[in-house]
């Protein structure tokens, strides 16, 4: 939905506002933000629109080309609202890069997009290039456009992620127990060596995660609880308030960073002063107080996942992890059982039991947290 509203502001700050049909230069009836189709009919002239009926009708073409870029563009879901907004000005159009070619459609704009879609920079790159209009000549209007779309496309350029780990394990195939491997399925990392990741994405009910790894050296399953931060950022002072949710590195707690609470992901930032931040903020300060008494590192496997990255992951539609106040953790020793005994004892909202998945779900329902002196129960506890 954001990407959808981002997609019409962009196309109303520079698309003049046609409120009566007119030929555009290939002799074809536009109207309203340049389109020339109105529902199922083309536009002729004497058609008349206002603003409220041209945003009307610029909301259900960009449906349309939403529609189109969902069955037709790989991972449409879990590209984040403006480089879908950039997207879906682009497919509107109009625009085309060929100055020899008349008018060039929706769909030769989406199967260029298509041959080049695996590469975010040439994605980026192409963008600018529909900038001439039906007959081929270079638009001043449509120029702008285009550079605004491959802003919005750049703006969420992946940051590179350094894990470091903690002990011998594997880069694997796939999301299951090495020993299932054969040996082109997996590659030995020893301990303390140091990945570099492009894009880190969590596995449906598991503490794995699929990461890129840079220098074009493909996608890999890790197991989470193996790996860590290159450089553990250093306790932060004081009662955080207010976070810098584009910076992976800025701190959310005492002990907990952006790219631990998002997973390392921007997409999922949460808008500044919303009730997800606000609760985002409230769960960090109770995995504070576990960090502090557990007496040891406590990691994240997952945290904030707003839709569709909590659908894209197996979460219920209901996910306390969509509200922003859930986290799955698990206890820089490993001790699963320990830590599971422990905290219930001493978390009074739910508890799920996912140690042979390798994490432990915390949420605030019924307005629950952390008591460090003990005597309290989870409202509800759940196997995975």
């Amino acid at each position: 939905m954001r990407g959808l509203l981002q997609a019409a502001e962009l196309v109303r700050q520079t698309t003049p506002l046609l409120s009566e049909a007119r030929l555009n230069e290939c002799g074809v009836a536009e109207v309203g933000y340049r389109l020339s189709v109105l529902g199922r009919r083309g536009v002729v002239l004497g058609d008349r629109m206002d603003r409220a009926q041209a945003d009307a009708s610029l909301w259900s073409e960009l449906l349309t080309c939403d529609a189109l870029a969902r069955g037709s563009l790989a991972g449409w879901d879990l590209l984040g609202p403006s480089r879908q907004a950039a997207v879906l000005s682009f497919l509107l159009g109009p625009g085309c890069n060929d100055p020899q070619a008349l008018a060039t459609g929706r769909g030769s704009r989406r199967r260029q997009l298509r041959s080049i879609w695996r590469y975010p920079d040439d994605v980026a790159a192409l963008l600018p290039q529909f900038e001439r209009d039906s007959l081929g000549r270079v638009s001043p209007e449509l120029a702008i456009r285009r550079q605004r779309e491959a802003a919005l496309w750049n703006s969420e350029t992946p940051m590179t992620q350094i894990l470091k780990a903690k002990q011998d394990t594997f880069l694997k195939k796939a999301p299951i127990a090495s020993n299932y491997l054969s040996t082109t399925g997996k590659v030995k990392v020893a301990a303390k060596a140091l990945i570099r990741c492009s894009s880190i994405e969590e596995v449906a009910g598991d503490a794995h995660d699929l990461v890129t790894l840079e220098d074009q050296a493909g996608q890999w399953y890790l197991y989470g609880p193996h790996f860590g931060p290159e450089t553990p950022a250093a306790p932060a002072k004081g009662r955080i308030t207010t976070v810098d949710w584009s910076d992976l590195n800025a701190p959310v707690g005492r002990y907990f960073t952006v790219s631990e609470v998002l997973r390392g992901d921007l997409r999922r930032r949460p808008a500044a002063g919303s009730p997800e931040e606000k609760n985002i903020l409230g769960v960090i300060r109770d995995a504070d107080l576990i960090r502090e008494h557990w007496g040891g590192p406590v990691l994240i496997t997952s945290g904030y996942r707003p839709e569709p990255f909590n659908r894209a992951v197996g979460g219920v539609s209901d996910s306390r992890h969509v509200a922003g106040d859930a986290l799955d953790i698990f206890p820089g020793d490993g001790d699963l059982n320990g830590m599971f005994a422990w905290l219930k004892g001493r978390w009074s909202g739910a508890l799920g039991d996912g140690r042979r998945k390798g994490f432990l779900h915390i949420d605030k329902r019924n307005g629950g947290g952390f008591h460090p002196k003990g005597g309290v129960s989870p409202c509800a506890v759940w196997d995975y």
